[in-house]
């Protein structure tokens, strides 16, 4: 379950008129060729260089901010003698950026949210005093989401009563916007600081724990909580779908199970995160990979699908790396056909004689 609300945290551009008391950072002169003389002079264009840029601190590249940061780039920069460079940096976000922008060398500017001016002079007195006097507000951005992510049971924040939440990193921004709203709502609970990098990650033993558990008290659960496996032992050709396209697929497989052909199937359960070491395992033993997509990925290498995509990243460094086709089937509500399973298969069988990938998306089922 998601419970979701919206809180107005008004994002600020910050200009630290501190910083032009801090002294420049010491620069390298350069080495010339002996008898060689320097052209329009170093010192000159080291001046113009600095005197028309301007950096802003954004959170990571991800970060939408970072995509502001980009477009008022693109918009603004002019590089002649008088024009004006916007220099992105990609800082950490939180109350980081606030620091920086105060305390970091060469930072001019950075986008913050609202709550971090607020939080910092709680959180020291002394030390952010006069930060209103020390930064100056430019303009607002956007009005920034957030979200708390729980299981089924939690239907409302009071049910987070006690509970533990993982309120990001230390300092950063969810942290920060976390922190008042269960303040501000006297809702204590016990807090964890993982990043969401790091918890994906630790996602993966939990998951098997669940399933474990699962399989204790009801006496049933798949083995492989990652995959479903589907008459793979012997198969020639693999195929790979998720969600609903794999009951056609699996009906496919039969007939040509009848028909003679080592045909099986590969269903993910989960996309992230990514089964990566298992799937490459699991699918090195295939003479050729077909995975069918019941999406689009506009814009994505070979114009694929996301599952196509993902399974390709994966084998790139496999050992064994079998031949890999991707298809594209049963979009705008078309059914996946018996007969689209069967084309893809075959154009499989062709591509493992062959001994090589086709790179292009293959679509199946749609009117020429």
């Amino acid at each position: 379950m998601t419970v979701s609300t919206t809180p107005a945290r008004n994002l600020f551009a910050l200009l630290s008129f501190f910083l032009f008391l801090v002294s420049s950072t010491v620069a390298l002169s350069p080495v010339f060729a002996q008898g060689q003389k320097p052209v329009g002079g170093y010192e000159e264009k080291k001046r113009q260089a600095n005197d028309i840029a301007v950096t802003v601190v954004v959170s990571g590249i991800s970060c939408t901010c970072a995509r502001f940061a980009e477009d008022i780039r693109n918009v603004v920069n002019d590089l002649g003698p008088d024009g004006i460079r916007v220099l992105p940096v990609l800082g950490v976000g939180g109350l980081q950026n606030v620091n920086d922008v105060l305390f970091l060398k060469n930072i001019d500017m950075a986008v913050v949210d609202e709550d971090n001016l607020r939080l910092l002079k709680k959180k020291d007195p002394v030390l952010y005093a006069n930060i209103e006097q020390r930064v100056q507000y430019i303009t607002k951005l956007y009005n920034s989401e957030f979200h708390v992510l729980a299981r089924n049971d939690i239907k409302s924040y009071d049910d987070l009563k006690d509970k533990k939440v993982n309120f990001n990193l230390k300092d950063s921004q969810t942290e920060v916007t976390a922190d008042t709203v269960f303040d501000s709502l006297k809702i204590p609970v016990q807090r964890s600081y993982y990043d969401n990098d790091e918890a994906m990650k630790r996602a993966s033993t939990v998951i098997e724990e669940a399933y474990a558990d699962f399989r204790k008290v009801m006496g049933r659960a798949p083995e492989n909580p990652w995959f479903e496996e589907y008459m793979t032992d012997d198969a020639e050709i693999i195929l790979v779908g998720m969600g609903t396209i794999s009951l056609p697929m699996k009906v496919g497989i039969r007939n040509m199970r009848a028909q003679g052909k080592k045909v099986g199937l590969i269903r993910p359960r989960w996309f992230r995160p990514f089964p990566t070491e298992r799937l490459v395992k699991a699918l090195s033993k295939a003479s050729a990979i077909g995975v069918i997509d019941r999406d689009y990925s506009f814009g994505s290498p070979f114009n694929s699908g996301v599952v196509a995509n993902e399974i390709r990243a994966a084998m790139y460094n496999a050992d064994k790396r079998p031949p890999l086709l991707s298809f594209i089937c049963g979009l705008g509500g078309r059914e996946v056909t018996l007969e689209d399973v069967a084309k893809a298969a075959d154009m499989c069988y062709a591509a493992a004689k062959a001994g090589k990938s086709d790179p292009k998306t293959h679509w199946l089922g749609v009117r020429e």
